[in-house]
């Protein structure tokens, strides 16, 4: 019973000690700094004016046709930027006699450069990323930054008659993200 009452007056005199710890003060201080702000950058890709899509009727082997397309930099961060070319429809469907865009030559001059030259087939889903004559990329800086790309596209003269009444529609699509994106190989 001697065991219970001591070990009753420990937990007691414990709990005290503790309750009267808890209420001591200390003293403190303390300064603030204000006004701390975080914004994300903005990518804002932009297309001058232009002549596209390309709308070209009764083509004939042997036709040459070029346009230019002035892409802008209104964001705050500089970016690099690509175009992807897809198809859309074609008649006939690649792989059949008569698929046009084996028979389309097109060109691409980005900056100072031929980005690329071949058939419109070879070309689809690349990536034709903006660089110069090296194959360097080449940043468009922030809110004014501007870049040039010509295309050049040409029926080839050997086409025959398998390619008399064939259409292609597709897509030029101009994607931008910020310079230090790894994940673009140049």
């Amino acid at each position: 019973m001697n065991k219970r009452i001591v070990t009753s007056l420990f937990v007691i005199a414990l709990a005290a000690i503790l309750v009267s710890g808890a209420t001591m003060a200390w003293f403190t201080s303390q300064v603030e700094i204000t006004g701390n702000l975080f914004q994300a950058g903005t990518l804002t890709l932009e297309l001058g004016e232009h002549p596209l899509p390309f709308e070209l009727d009764n083509m004939q082997p042997g036709d040459v046709y070029e346009e230019e397309v002035t892409v802008q930099n209104l964001g705050s961060l500089d970016f690099k930027f690509k175009a992807v070319i897809t198809e859309d429809e074609a008649a006939p469907a690649a792989g059949e006699p008569g698929y046009l865009p084996d028979q389309l030559w097109v060109t691409v001059t980005m900056e100072a450069g031929k980005v690329y030259a071949g058939t419109l087939a070879d070309l689809l889903a690349s990536d034709l990323v903006y660089t110069d004559a090296d194959g360097n990329v080449v940043p468009l800086a922030a809110e004014t930054g501007e870049g040039k790309v010509e295309f050049k596209v040409e029926f080839l003269t050997g086409a025959g008659n398998d390619y008399q009444g064939s259409g292609f529609n597709g897509t030029i699509t101009f994607i931008a993200t910020q310079v230090d994106n790894p994940g673009w190989e140049q």
